[in-house]
């Protein structure tokens, strides 16, 4: 495999080593996709039909507006859906999903999606008569004084569904159960008060995450530990450019740790099962999932790391959803 300049090398290596300082062993934080919880393959549009509720209109707003975030589906304009309630003579947008399938001729390959919010806010104040430690004439004495405590929250309740119009049948049904809390205290005074409306918007939030988690790909940051051998050098190159996402060039410089590692007599079990430790997990990084599995478990078997083993089923698990992935995004 071609190697990567020295000079070049030597730059990458700085912020690996500063992130290392301190650790049992370096590690980098990488982003992944992962699968919708629902395939929704052939589904290429979605309307927000109607949200009720004391806080229905903000949560279908912010839904609209993650949903589009997502580049996965176009969304229905909602003048095009009151031009359809109108022309099916429907009282208002819920007739929408009662004749889901009759509209779909009219919103093909479209997801109708409906639901209800409401929150309730409690905001109270107790009081606690008690003793106090004040200095008086530089002495320290007990004082009667009274503790204000302030709690508040917001109770969030919502529920949405998701109807396809290509049969008229519900794809999915979620119940939300949300609790914003916070606490505040003084000394005889009342505490200042709490802002109710982050707590709201805080619940929303969430609730707003789990259905778009729900329905497209969405990404997270995991951790994955690297590993570094002084009679491999090559190793700690590789990771250098692994902590600036080149996985590409990371696995050329892991490859040169193998085969150093395979030439190198009386190498010890645990270096040998770096080299294929950090190639394996190069090559999974690429979405190289059945060759990074091979490396990986070359390494497990020349030496149980539970690190090592702990990944490898990640692997597995990663791979999985590629494979998931590809289905729900198969077409676009």
């Amino acid at each position: 495999m071609p190697s990567v300049p020295m000079t070049r090398l030597a730059k990458l290596l700085v912020p690996m080593l500063l992130a290392g300082a301190g650790a049992c062993a370096p590690s980098v934080k990488v982003l992944r996709t992962k699968p919708a919880e629902i395939n929704l393959a052939g589904l290429n549009q979605l309307a927000i039909v109607e949200v009720t509720g004391s806080d229905g209109h903000q949560l279908g707003n912010d839904l609209t507006e993650a949903i589009f975030k997502t580049n996965r589906f176009k969304l229905v304009e909602r003048s095009a859906l009151d031009k359809i309630v109108r022309e099916q003579r429907m009282s208002n947008a819920s007739g929408l999903f009662a004749e889901g399938a009759k509209v779909g001729e009219l919103l093909p390959a479209s997801g109708l999606v409906a639901g209800q919010a409401s929150h309730r806010v409690r905001d109270e104040v107790s009081r606690k008569n008690t003793t106090c430690t004040t200095e008086v004439n530089k002495k320290k004495v007990q004082v009667p004084c009274v503790e204000y405590t302030r709690d508040a929250s917001v109770t969030y309740d919502a529920s949405l569904k998701l109807l396809d119009t290509r049969t008229g049948r519900l794809l999915a049904t979620r119940a939300f159960h949300k609790i914003g809390k916070d606490k505040s205290w003084a000394t005889d005074e009342e505490p200042a008060a709490i802002d109710t409306g982050a707590l709201l918007i805080g619940c929303r939030q969430e609730v707003v995450g789990e259905f778009v988690r729900m329905i497209a790909p969405f990404q997270v940051q995991e951790e994955v530990v690297l590993a570094v051998d002084d009679a491999l050098p090559t190793l700690a190159a590789g990771n250098g450019l692994a902590k600036h996402g080149e996985w590409e060039a990371a696995v050329e410089q892991y490859g040169m740790a193998v085969a150093k590692a395979g030439a190198t007599p009386g190498l010890e079990p645990k270096s040998r099962g770096k080299a294929h430790y950090s190639l394996g997990l190069g090559l999974v990084m690429m979405g190289r999932y059945d060759d990074g599995l091979a490396e990986l478990r070359k390494a497990v078997t020349l030496h149980g790391d539970d690190d090592w083993a702990a990944f490898m089923q990640r692997a597995k698990a990663w791979k999985a959803d590629a494979e998931k992935l590809q289905k729900q995004t198969a077409g676009l």
